[in-house]
């Protein structure tokens, strides 16, 4: 990148193309500047469209804005001395230092149009520049500067403007709950508590190194042996969580289609995804694995396992661990403690009898959903038979031949997982590539450390291998920063952010 902090940057943060409403950003030593000659707050009939419309503007509307309180806004319009149209806008006023760049933001409201906004961008950028230096002048933002400077100037670390990344690419609620943790500065908080343990073991390795003439040994090789491995623990548990935590955002929650054989489970999978298709039979015992597929419903992830069919619980204690039977119920039984939410199915053309009873049992402590399946039959059992024994959960009607019943499944699957969150979000410290490798690197230089004590080796070299995992932590936060960095966290923003 090549941008200068001292310019005033603009661009437009709201996507292209036609809208009810578009955000133009400001932000910058001349935000005011810029738009203090061109906007007014009278209606375009106080003034008379004519070449000296722009001398009558200016002097009507000279340093308004700029003397305006900070966090406030005010309706009015922008005179476009082309085009000599007054264009409607809104003014949101930030002030320096309080504001998302710490500098002065305006952000402009105006109407969705793309040769509006054109018109309001060719006025800004025709502000006077300065001739003979190139600092100070006012130019369309690179992609993610507007959050650069917030870094740049002390608002976020970079753990932070990366979260805003995350933020901006989320495809779901759980993934926007992810990059608001982080965005809060969780990664940050984590760090800095670890470097300032290094910092302190390290003031005093070379402070032993100062009286080292004088025999005086402030911490032994043993000490710091065990100071630096709860270091070392500490980051290698930050990385195997981030792959917990990716398992979880991908995974979503976890659902699981659960019953006797033959009672639909694997034709309701089929109704809940349109690239959603699982073999299906009338024969019993079809699916002998479980099936998983991952679909989205209302902005949110579910993850879907079909199960293998179970008989009855006492039929299979006897069963050898090398009997199908026996392991298609230990998969069953294993999907079971994963899972978020049940839906227990049966086949509402046969009596409900006392195998679905047992099995239902095996569910007391599960959040789920009874679905009474094929009620394209004639029915042999039905929601009132249920609900005076079993009415502390849902219980619908479905038909995969009619596909009757599945949206409501959807909907209440969608109640389930917003009245009762379910903990799926990647709640755990949650770290990104770049991270990853710095942490790695930290790693490699704490584990010279630690074998440099264990052999007694001099302790100017463990001082040294201190300093090295210090630094590339501090590239973590932002504390160690180079070009080739910055260019690589903020490369792939939008413009306008």
């Amino acid at each position: 990148m090549s941008e200068c902090i001292e310019d005033t940057i603009i661009a437009l943060s709201t996507p292209c193309g036609s809208s009810l409403r578009a955000i133009l950003r400001i932000s910058g030593p001349k935000s005011f500047q810029c738009l203090d000659n061109i906007f007014t707050q009278r209606p375009p009939s106080y003034h008379k469209v004519s070449t000296n419309a722009s001398n009558n503007l200016s002097t009507e509307a000279t340093n308004y804005l700029s003397k305006a309180e900070t966090f406030t806004s005010t309706n009015g319009y922008i005179f476009s001395k082309k085009e000599h149209i007054h264009i409607p806008v809104t003014i949101y006023i930030m002030k320096s230092p309080r504001s998302y760049t710490m500098d002065d933001i305006l952000e402009i409201h105006t109407i969705g149009s793309t040769p509006i906004i054109d018109m309001i961008l060719a006025e800004i950028l025709a502000c006077p520049n300065p001739e003979t230096e190139r600092k100070g002048i006012i130019r369309l933002a690179e992609p993610g500067e507007f959050t650069k400077r917030a870094f740049l100037n002390g608002r976020i670390d970079l753990t932070q403007a990366e979260a805003v990344m995350k933020l901006i690419r989320s495809k779901s609620d759980n993934e926007v709950m992810a990059g608001i943790s982080l965005l809060k500065g969780e990664i940050s908080t984590i760090v800095n508590s670890i470097k300032e343990q290094l910092l302190a073991l390290c003031s005093l390795i070379e402070a032993s190194i100062d009286f080292s003439d004088q025999d005086i040994e402030l911490v032994s090789h043993d000490e710091i042996e065990k100071r630096l491995v709860l270091v070392l623990n500490k980051i290698s548990h930050i990385i195997a969580e981030k792959t917990k935590g990716e398992e979880l955002n991908n995974q979503g929650i976890n659902v699981l289609f659960f019953g006797q054989p033959n009672v639909g489970k694997s034709s309701l999978l089929n109704c809940m995804g349109p690239d959603i298709k699982t073999i299906v039979s009338d024969i019993p015992h079809t699916t002998r694995d479980s099936v998983k597929r991952r679909i989205k419903i209302d902005n949110r992830w579910f993850h879907f396992f079909d199960t293998p069919g179970i008989e009855s619980i006492i039929n299979h204690t006897d069963e050898t661990e090398n009997n199908i039977t026996y392991k298609s119920y230990a998969k069953s039984e294993e999907c079971i403690e994963m899972a978020d939410i049940v839906i227990f199915v049966i086949d509402g053309s046969e009596e409900f009898n006392h195998i679905g009873v047992d099995l239902l049992q095996m569910l007391k402590d599960k959040r789920k959903i009874m679905i009474i399946n094929k009620t394209d039959l004639p029915p042999k059992v039905t929601k009132d038979d249920l609900s005076n024994d079993y009415g502390d959960f849902t219980i619908i009607n479905t038909s995969t031949i009619n596909h009757t019943g599945i949206d409501i499944l959807k909907k209440e699957l969608l109640n389930i997982a917003l009245c009762n969150p379910i903990d799926n979000t990647g709640s755990t410290t949650i770290v990104n590539t770049r991270q990853r490798i710095a942490l790695g690197n930290a790693i490699d230089f704490l584990n010279y450390a630690i074998e440099s004590a264990k052999l007694n080796e001099s302790i100017e070299f463990i001082a040294l291998d201190i300093r090295n995992a210090l630094e590339t932590l501090g590239e973590i936060v932002g504390n160690v920063v180079t070009d080739d960095i910055l260019d690589k966290v903020f490369s792939d923003f939008c413009i306008g952010k």
